[in-house]
Formats: structure tokens, sequence, C-alpha cells
């Protein structure tokens, strides 16, 4: 599944799109739909209930399903960072089937630049670590023109009940534009940079949570499904909001144009 939105931050009240593409996974044929939910900064849902559902035909083996939805920014919605996750859910069943999730930023003049740029959960040959082993990666990027300082972030793939799961080393920093690669191998011996955790190749989320006192914001989270061997998934251009799979993963750089998506 796929979801592209638009680059540019919309302002309240303004209509924007998104465009959607389901390839069915699936051994049989199914009905469901795409139901939308938002998250707000914090990682606060908007609303318990979807804020749109989205039926889809009937789909089989191999099949694919687009549309482009058009969406407007209420009045009433906070400005600033927001999450939309797409979830496919059987509609007989109720079962999510799919997932995946872009971020928005409605116009404040807030906009965090720090943010997870690309994820690979199932790295057989893409790269190794210094101990010439190829773990699960992730690279967090400064879209900024200021060196952020990295104390009191932390990255988890629970922020509701683990927000402060593994935190980045005393004294971290990223420099302007700059790429940071972490290795999520749960071997936290092998160096700073080593988290205490690994990703899951069949989907869930990694988000960066700064502390407050003794609260918790997130400051940015990628939410994935199923992951191929060797693909890389995450935001192109840079720092934007829409998320596609990559067939050509490129840790610490720029990420290359997707040329295939699922």
């Amino acid at each position: 599944m796929a979801v592209l939105v638009g680059e540019e931050a919309p302002e309240l009240s303004e209509v924007f799109f998104a465009d959607i593409s389901v390839t069915s996974e699936w051994r049989d044929e199914i009905e469901a739909e795409i139901q939308l939910f938002v998250f707000k900064r914090g990682g606060v849902r908007l609303q318990p209930d979807p804020v749109m559902v989205v039926p889809m035909p009937p789909l089989g083996t191999g099949e694919v399903w687009s549309a482009r939805i058009r969406l407007r920014i209420p009045w009433s919605i906070d400005r600033g960072r927001h999450d939309l996750v797409f979830a496919v859910v059987e509609t007989a069943t109720g079962r999510r089937v799919g997932e995946t999730s872009a971020t928005i930023f409605v116009d404040d003049g807030e906009f965090m630049p720090l943010s997870i740029n690309e994820i690979c959960a199932i790295n057989e040959t893409v790269i190794a670590d210094g101990f010439g082993e190829f773990d699960d990666w992730a690279e967090i990027h400064n879209g900024s023109d200021t060196t952020i300082a990295l104390a009191d972030h932390f990255l988890t793939d629970d922020p509701d009940d683990e927000p402060w799961k593994w935190a980045f080393p005393p004294g971290a920093t990223l420099a302007p534009g700059g790429h940071r690669i972490v290795w999520l191998d749960n071997d936290i011996g092998q160096g700073p940079y080593h988290v205490s955790f690994k990703l899951d190749r069949n989907g869930e989320e990694l988000s960066i949570v700064r502390a407050e006192g003794d609260s918790s914001v997130v400051i940015d989270r990628i939410v994935f499904g199923y992951q191929e061997e060797d693909w890389s998934f995450g935001r192109y251009p840079d720092a934007k909001s829409s998320l596609v799979p990559f067939d050509l993963p490129s840790p610490g750089e720029v990420n290359s144009e997707p040329v295939l998506e699922w």
C-alpha cells in the first residue's frame, strides 16, 4: 500500500489530496475499506473513530486499486504536525490487513525538522555495520539549517507504553542536512548508535520521542507494513511527508527517487 500527499504545508480550511494505491497480497479475494485516522502532535488520536472511510472494490491476489481522496483541514484542528494513518480493514471481520502513514504539517511556522528519513527492517545485503553484520537500520535526518542537539531524544517502537526505550548518546548532535544511521539490532554493547530493540519486518512503527519533564512528545513517527528483503521505506524527498518504498536504499545519503511501488 502506498500513499502520496502534497509536499506543501496546507493551511486551515485548505483542501489537499491523498493518492492511494493498494496492491492485494492476500491469498483469497476479500472485501475491505480504508479507514483514515489522524494523530496530532504527541501521538494523540484526533478522535476515536475514523475521520473518513473510503470504500474499496473486492480485490483478488495481485490486483491493484487506486484512488485520489479529497481532504480539507478543519478550522478546529491544531496547527503543526499531524500523522495520517491509512488502515485497510476487512469489512467482514474488522481485521486490519494493511497499514501505512503519511505526515502533513498544518502551516504555523513550527515545522520540526528532525525526522526518521528511512528504515530497513530486513537488511540482508544493503549495508553492514562495523562488525560486518547486516542488521536492521534507520536513518535520522536533520532537514534544517542549524545543528540539532539530541539530548533528551529517544527512539521507540511503543511510544505509548515505552516512550524512552532507547536514548541517543550523551552529547550527540546532528549537523544541518545531516544523516545519521542507527542500528536496530538489540546489541547496545556494539556501540553508541546500536539500539536496544529490533524492527519487525511484518510491520510496526518507529518514533522519535523528546522528553519534556515527566512527559514525552512524539517528534516523528513512521508506521510501516510488511517489508521486502533489502528494500527500505521512507520519505521522498528527504524530510517531506510522503512515505514510499525504495528498491534502492540509500543509508546515510539523500533518498533516491523511488522507481517501484508495492
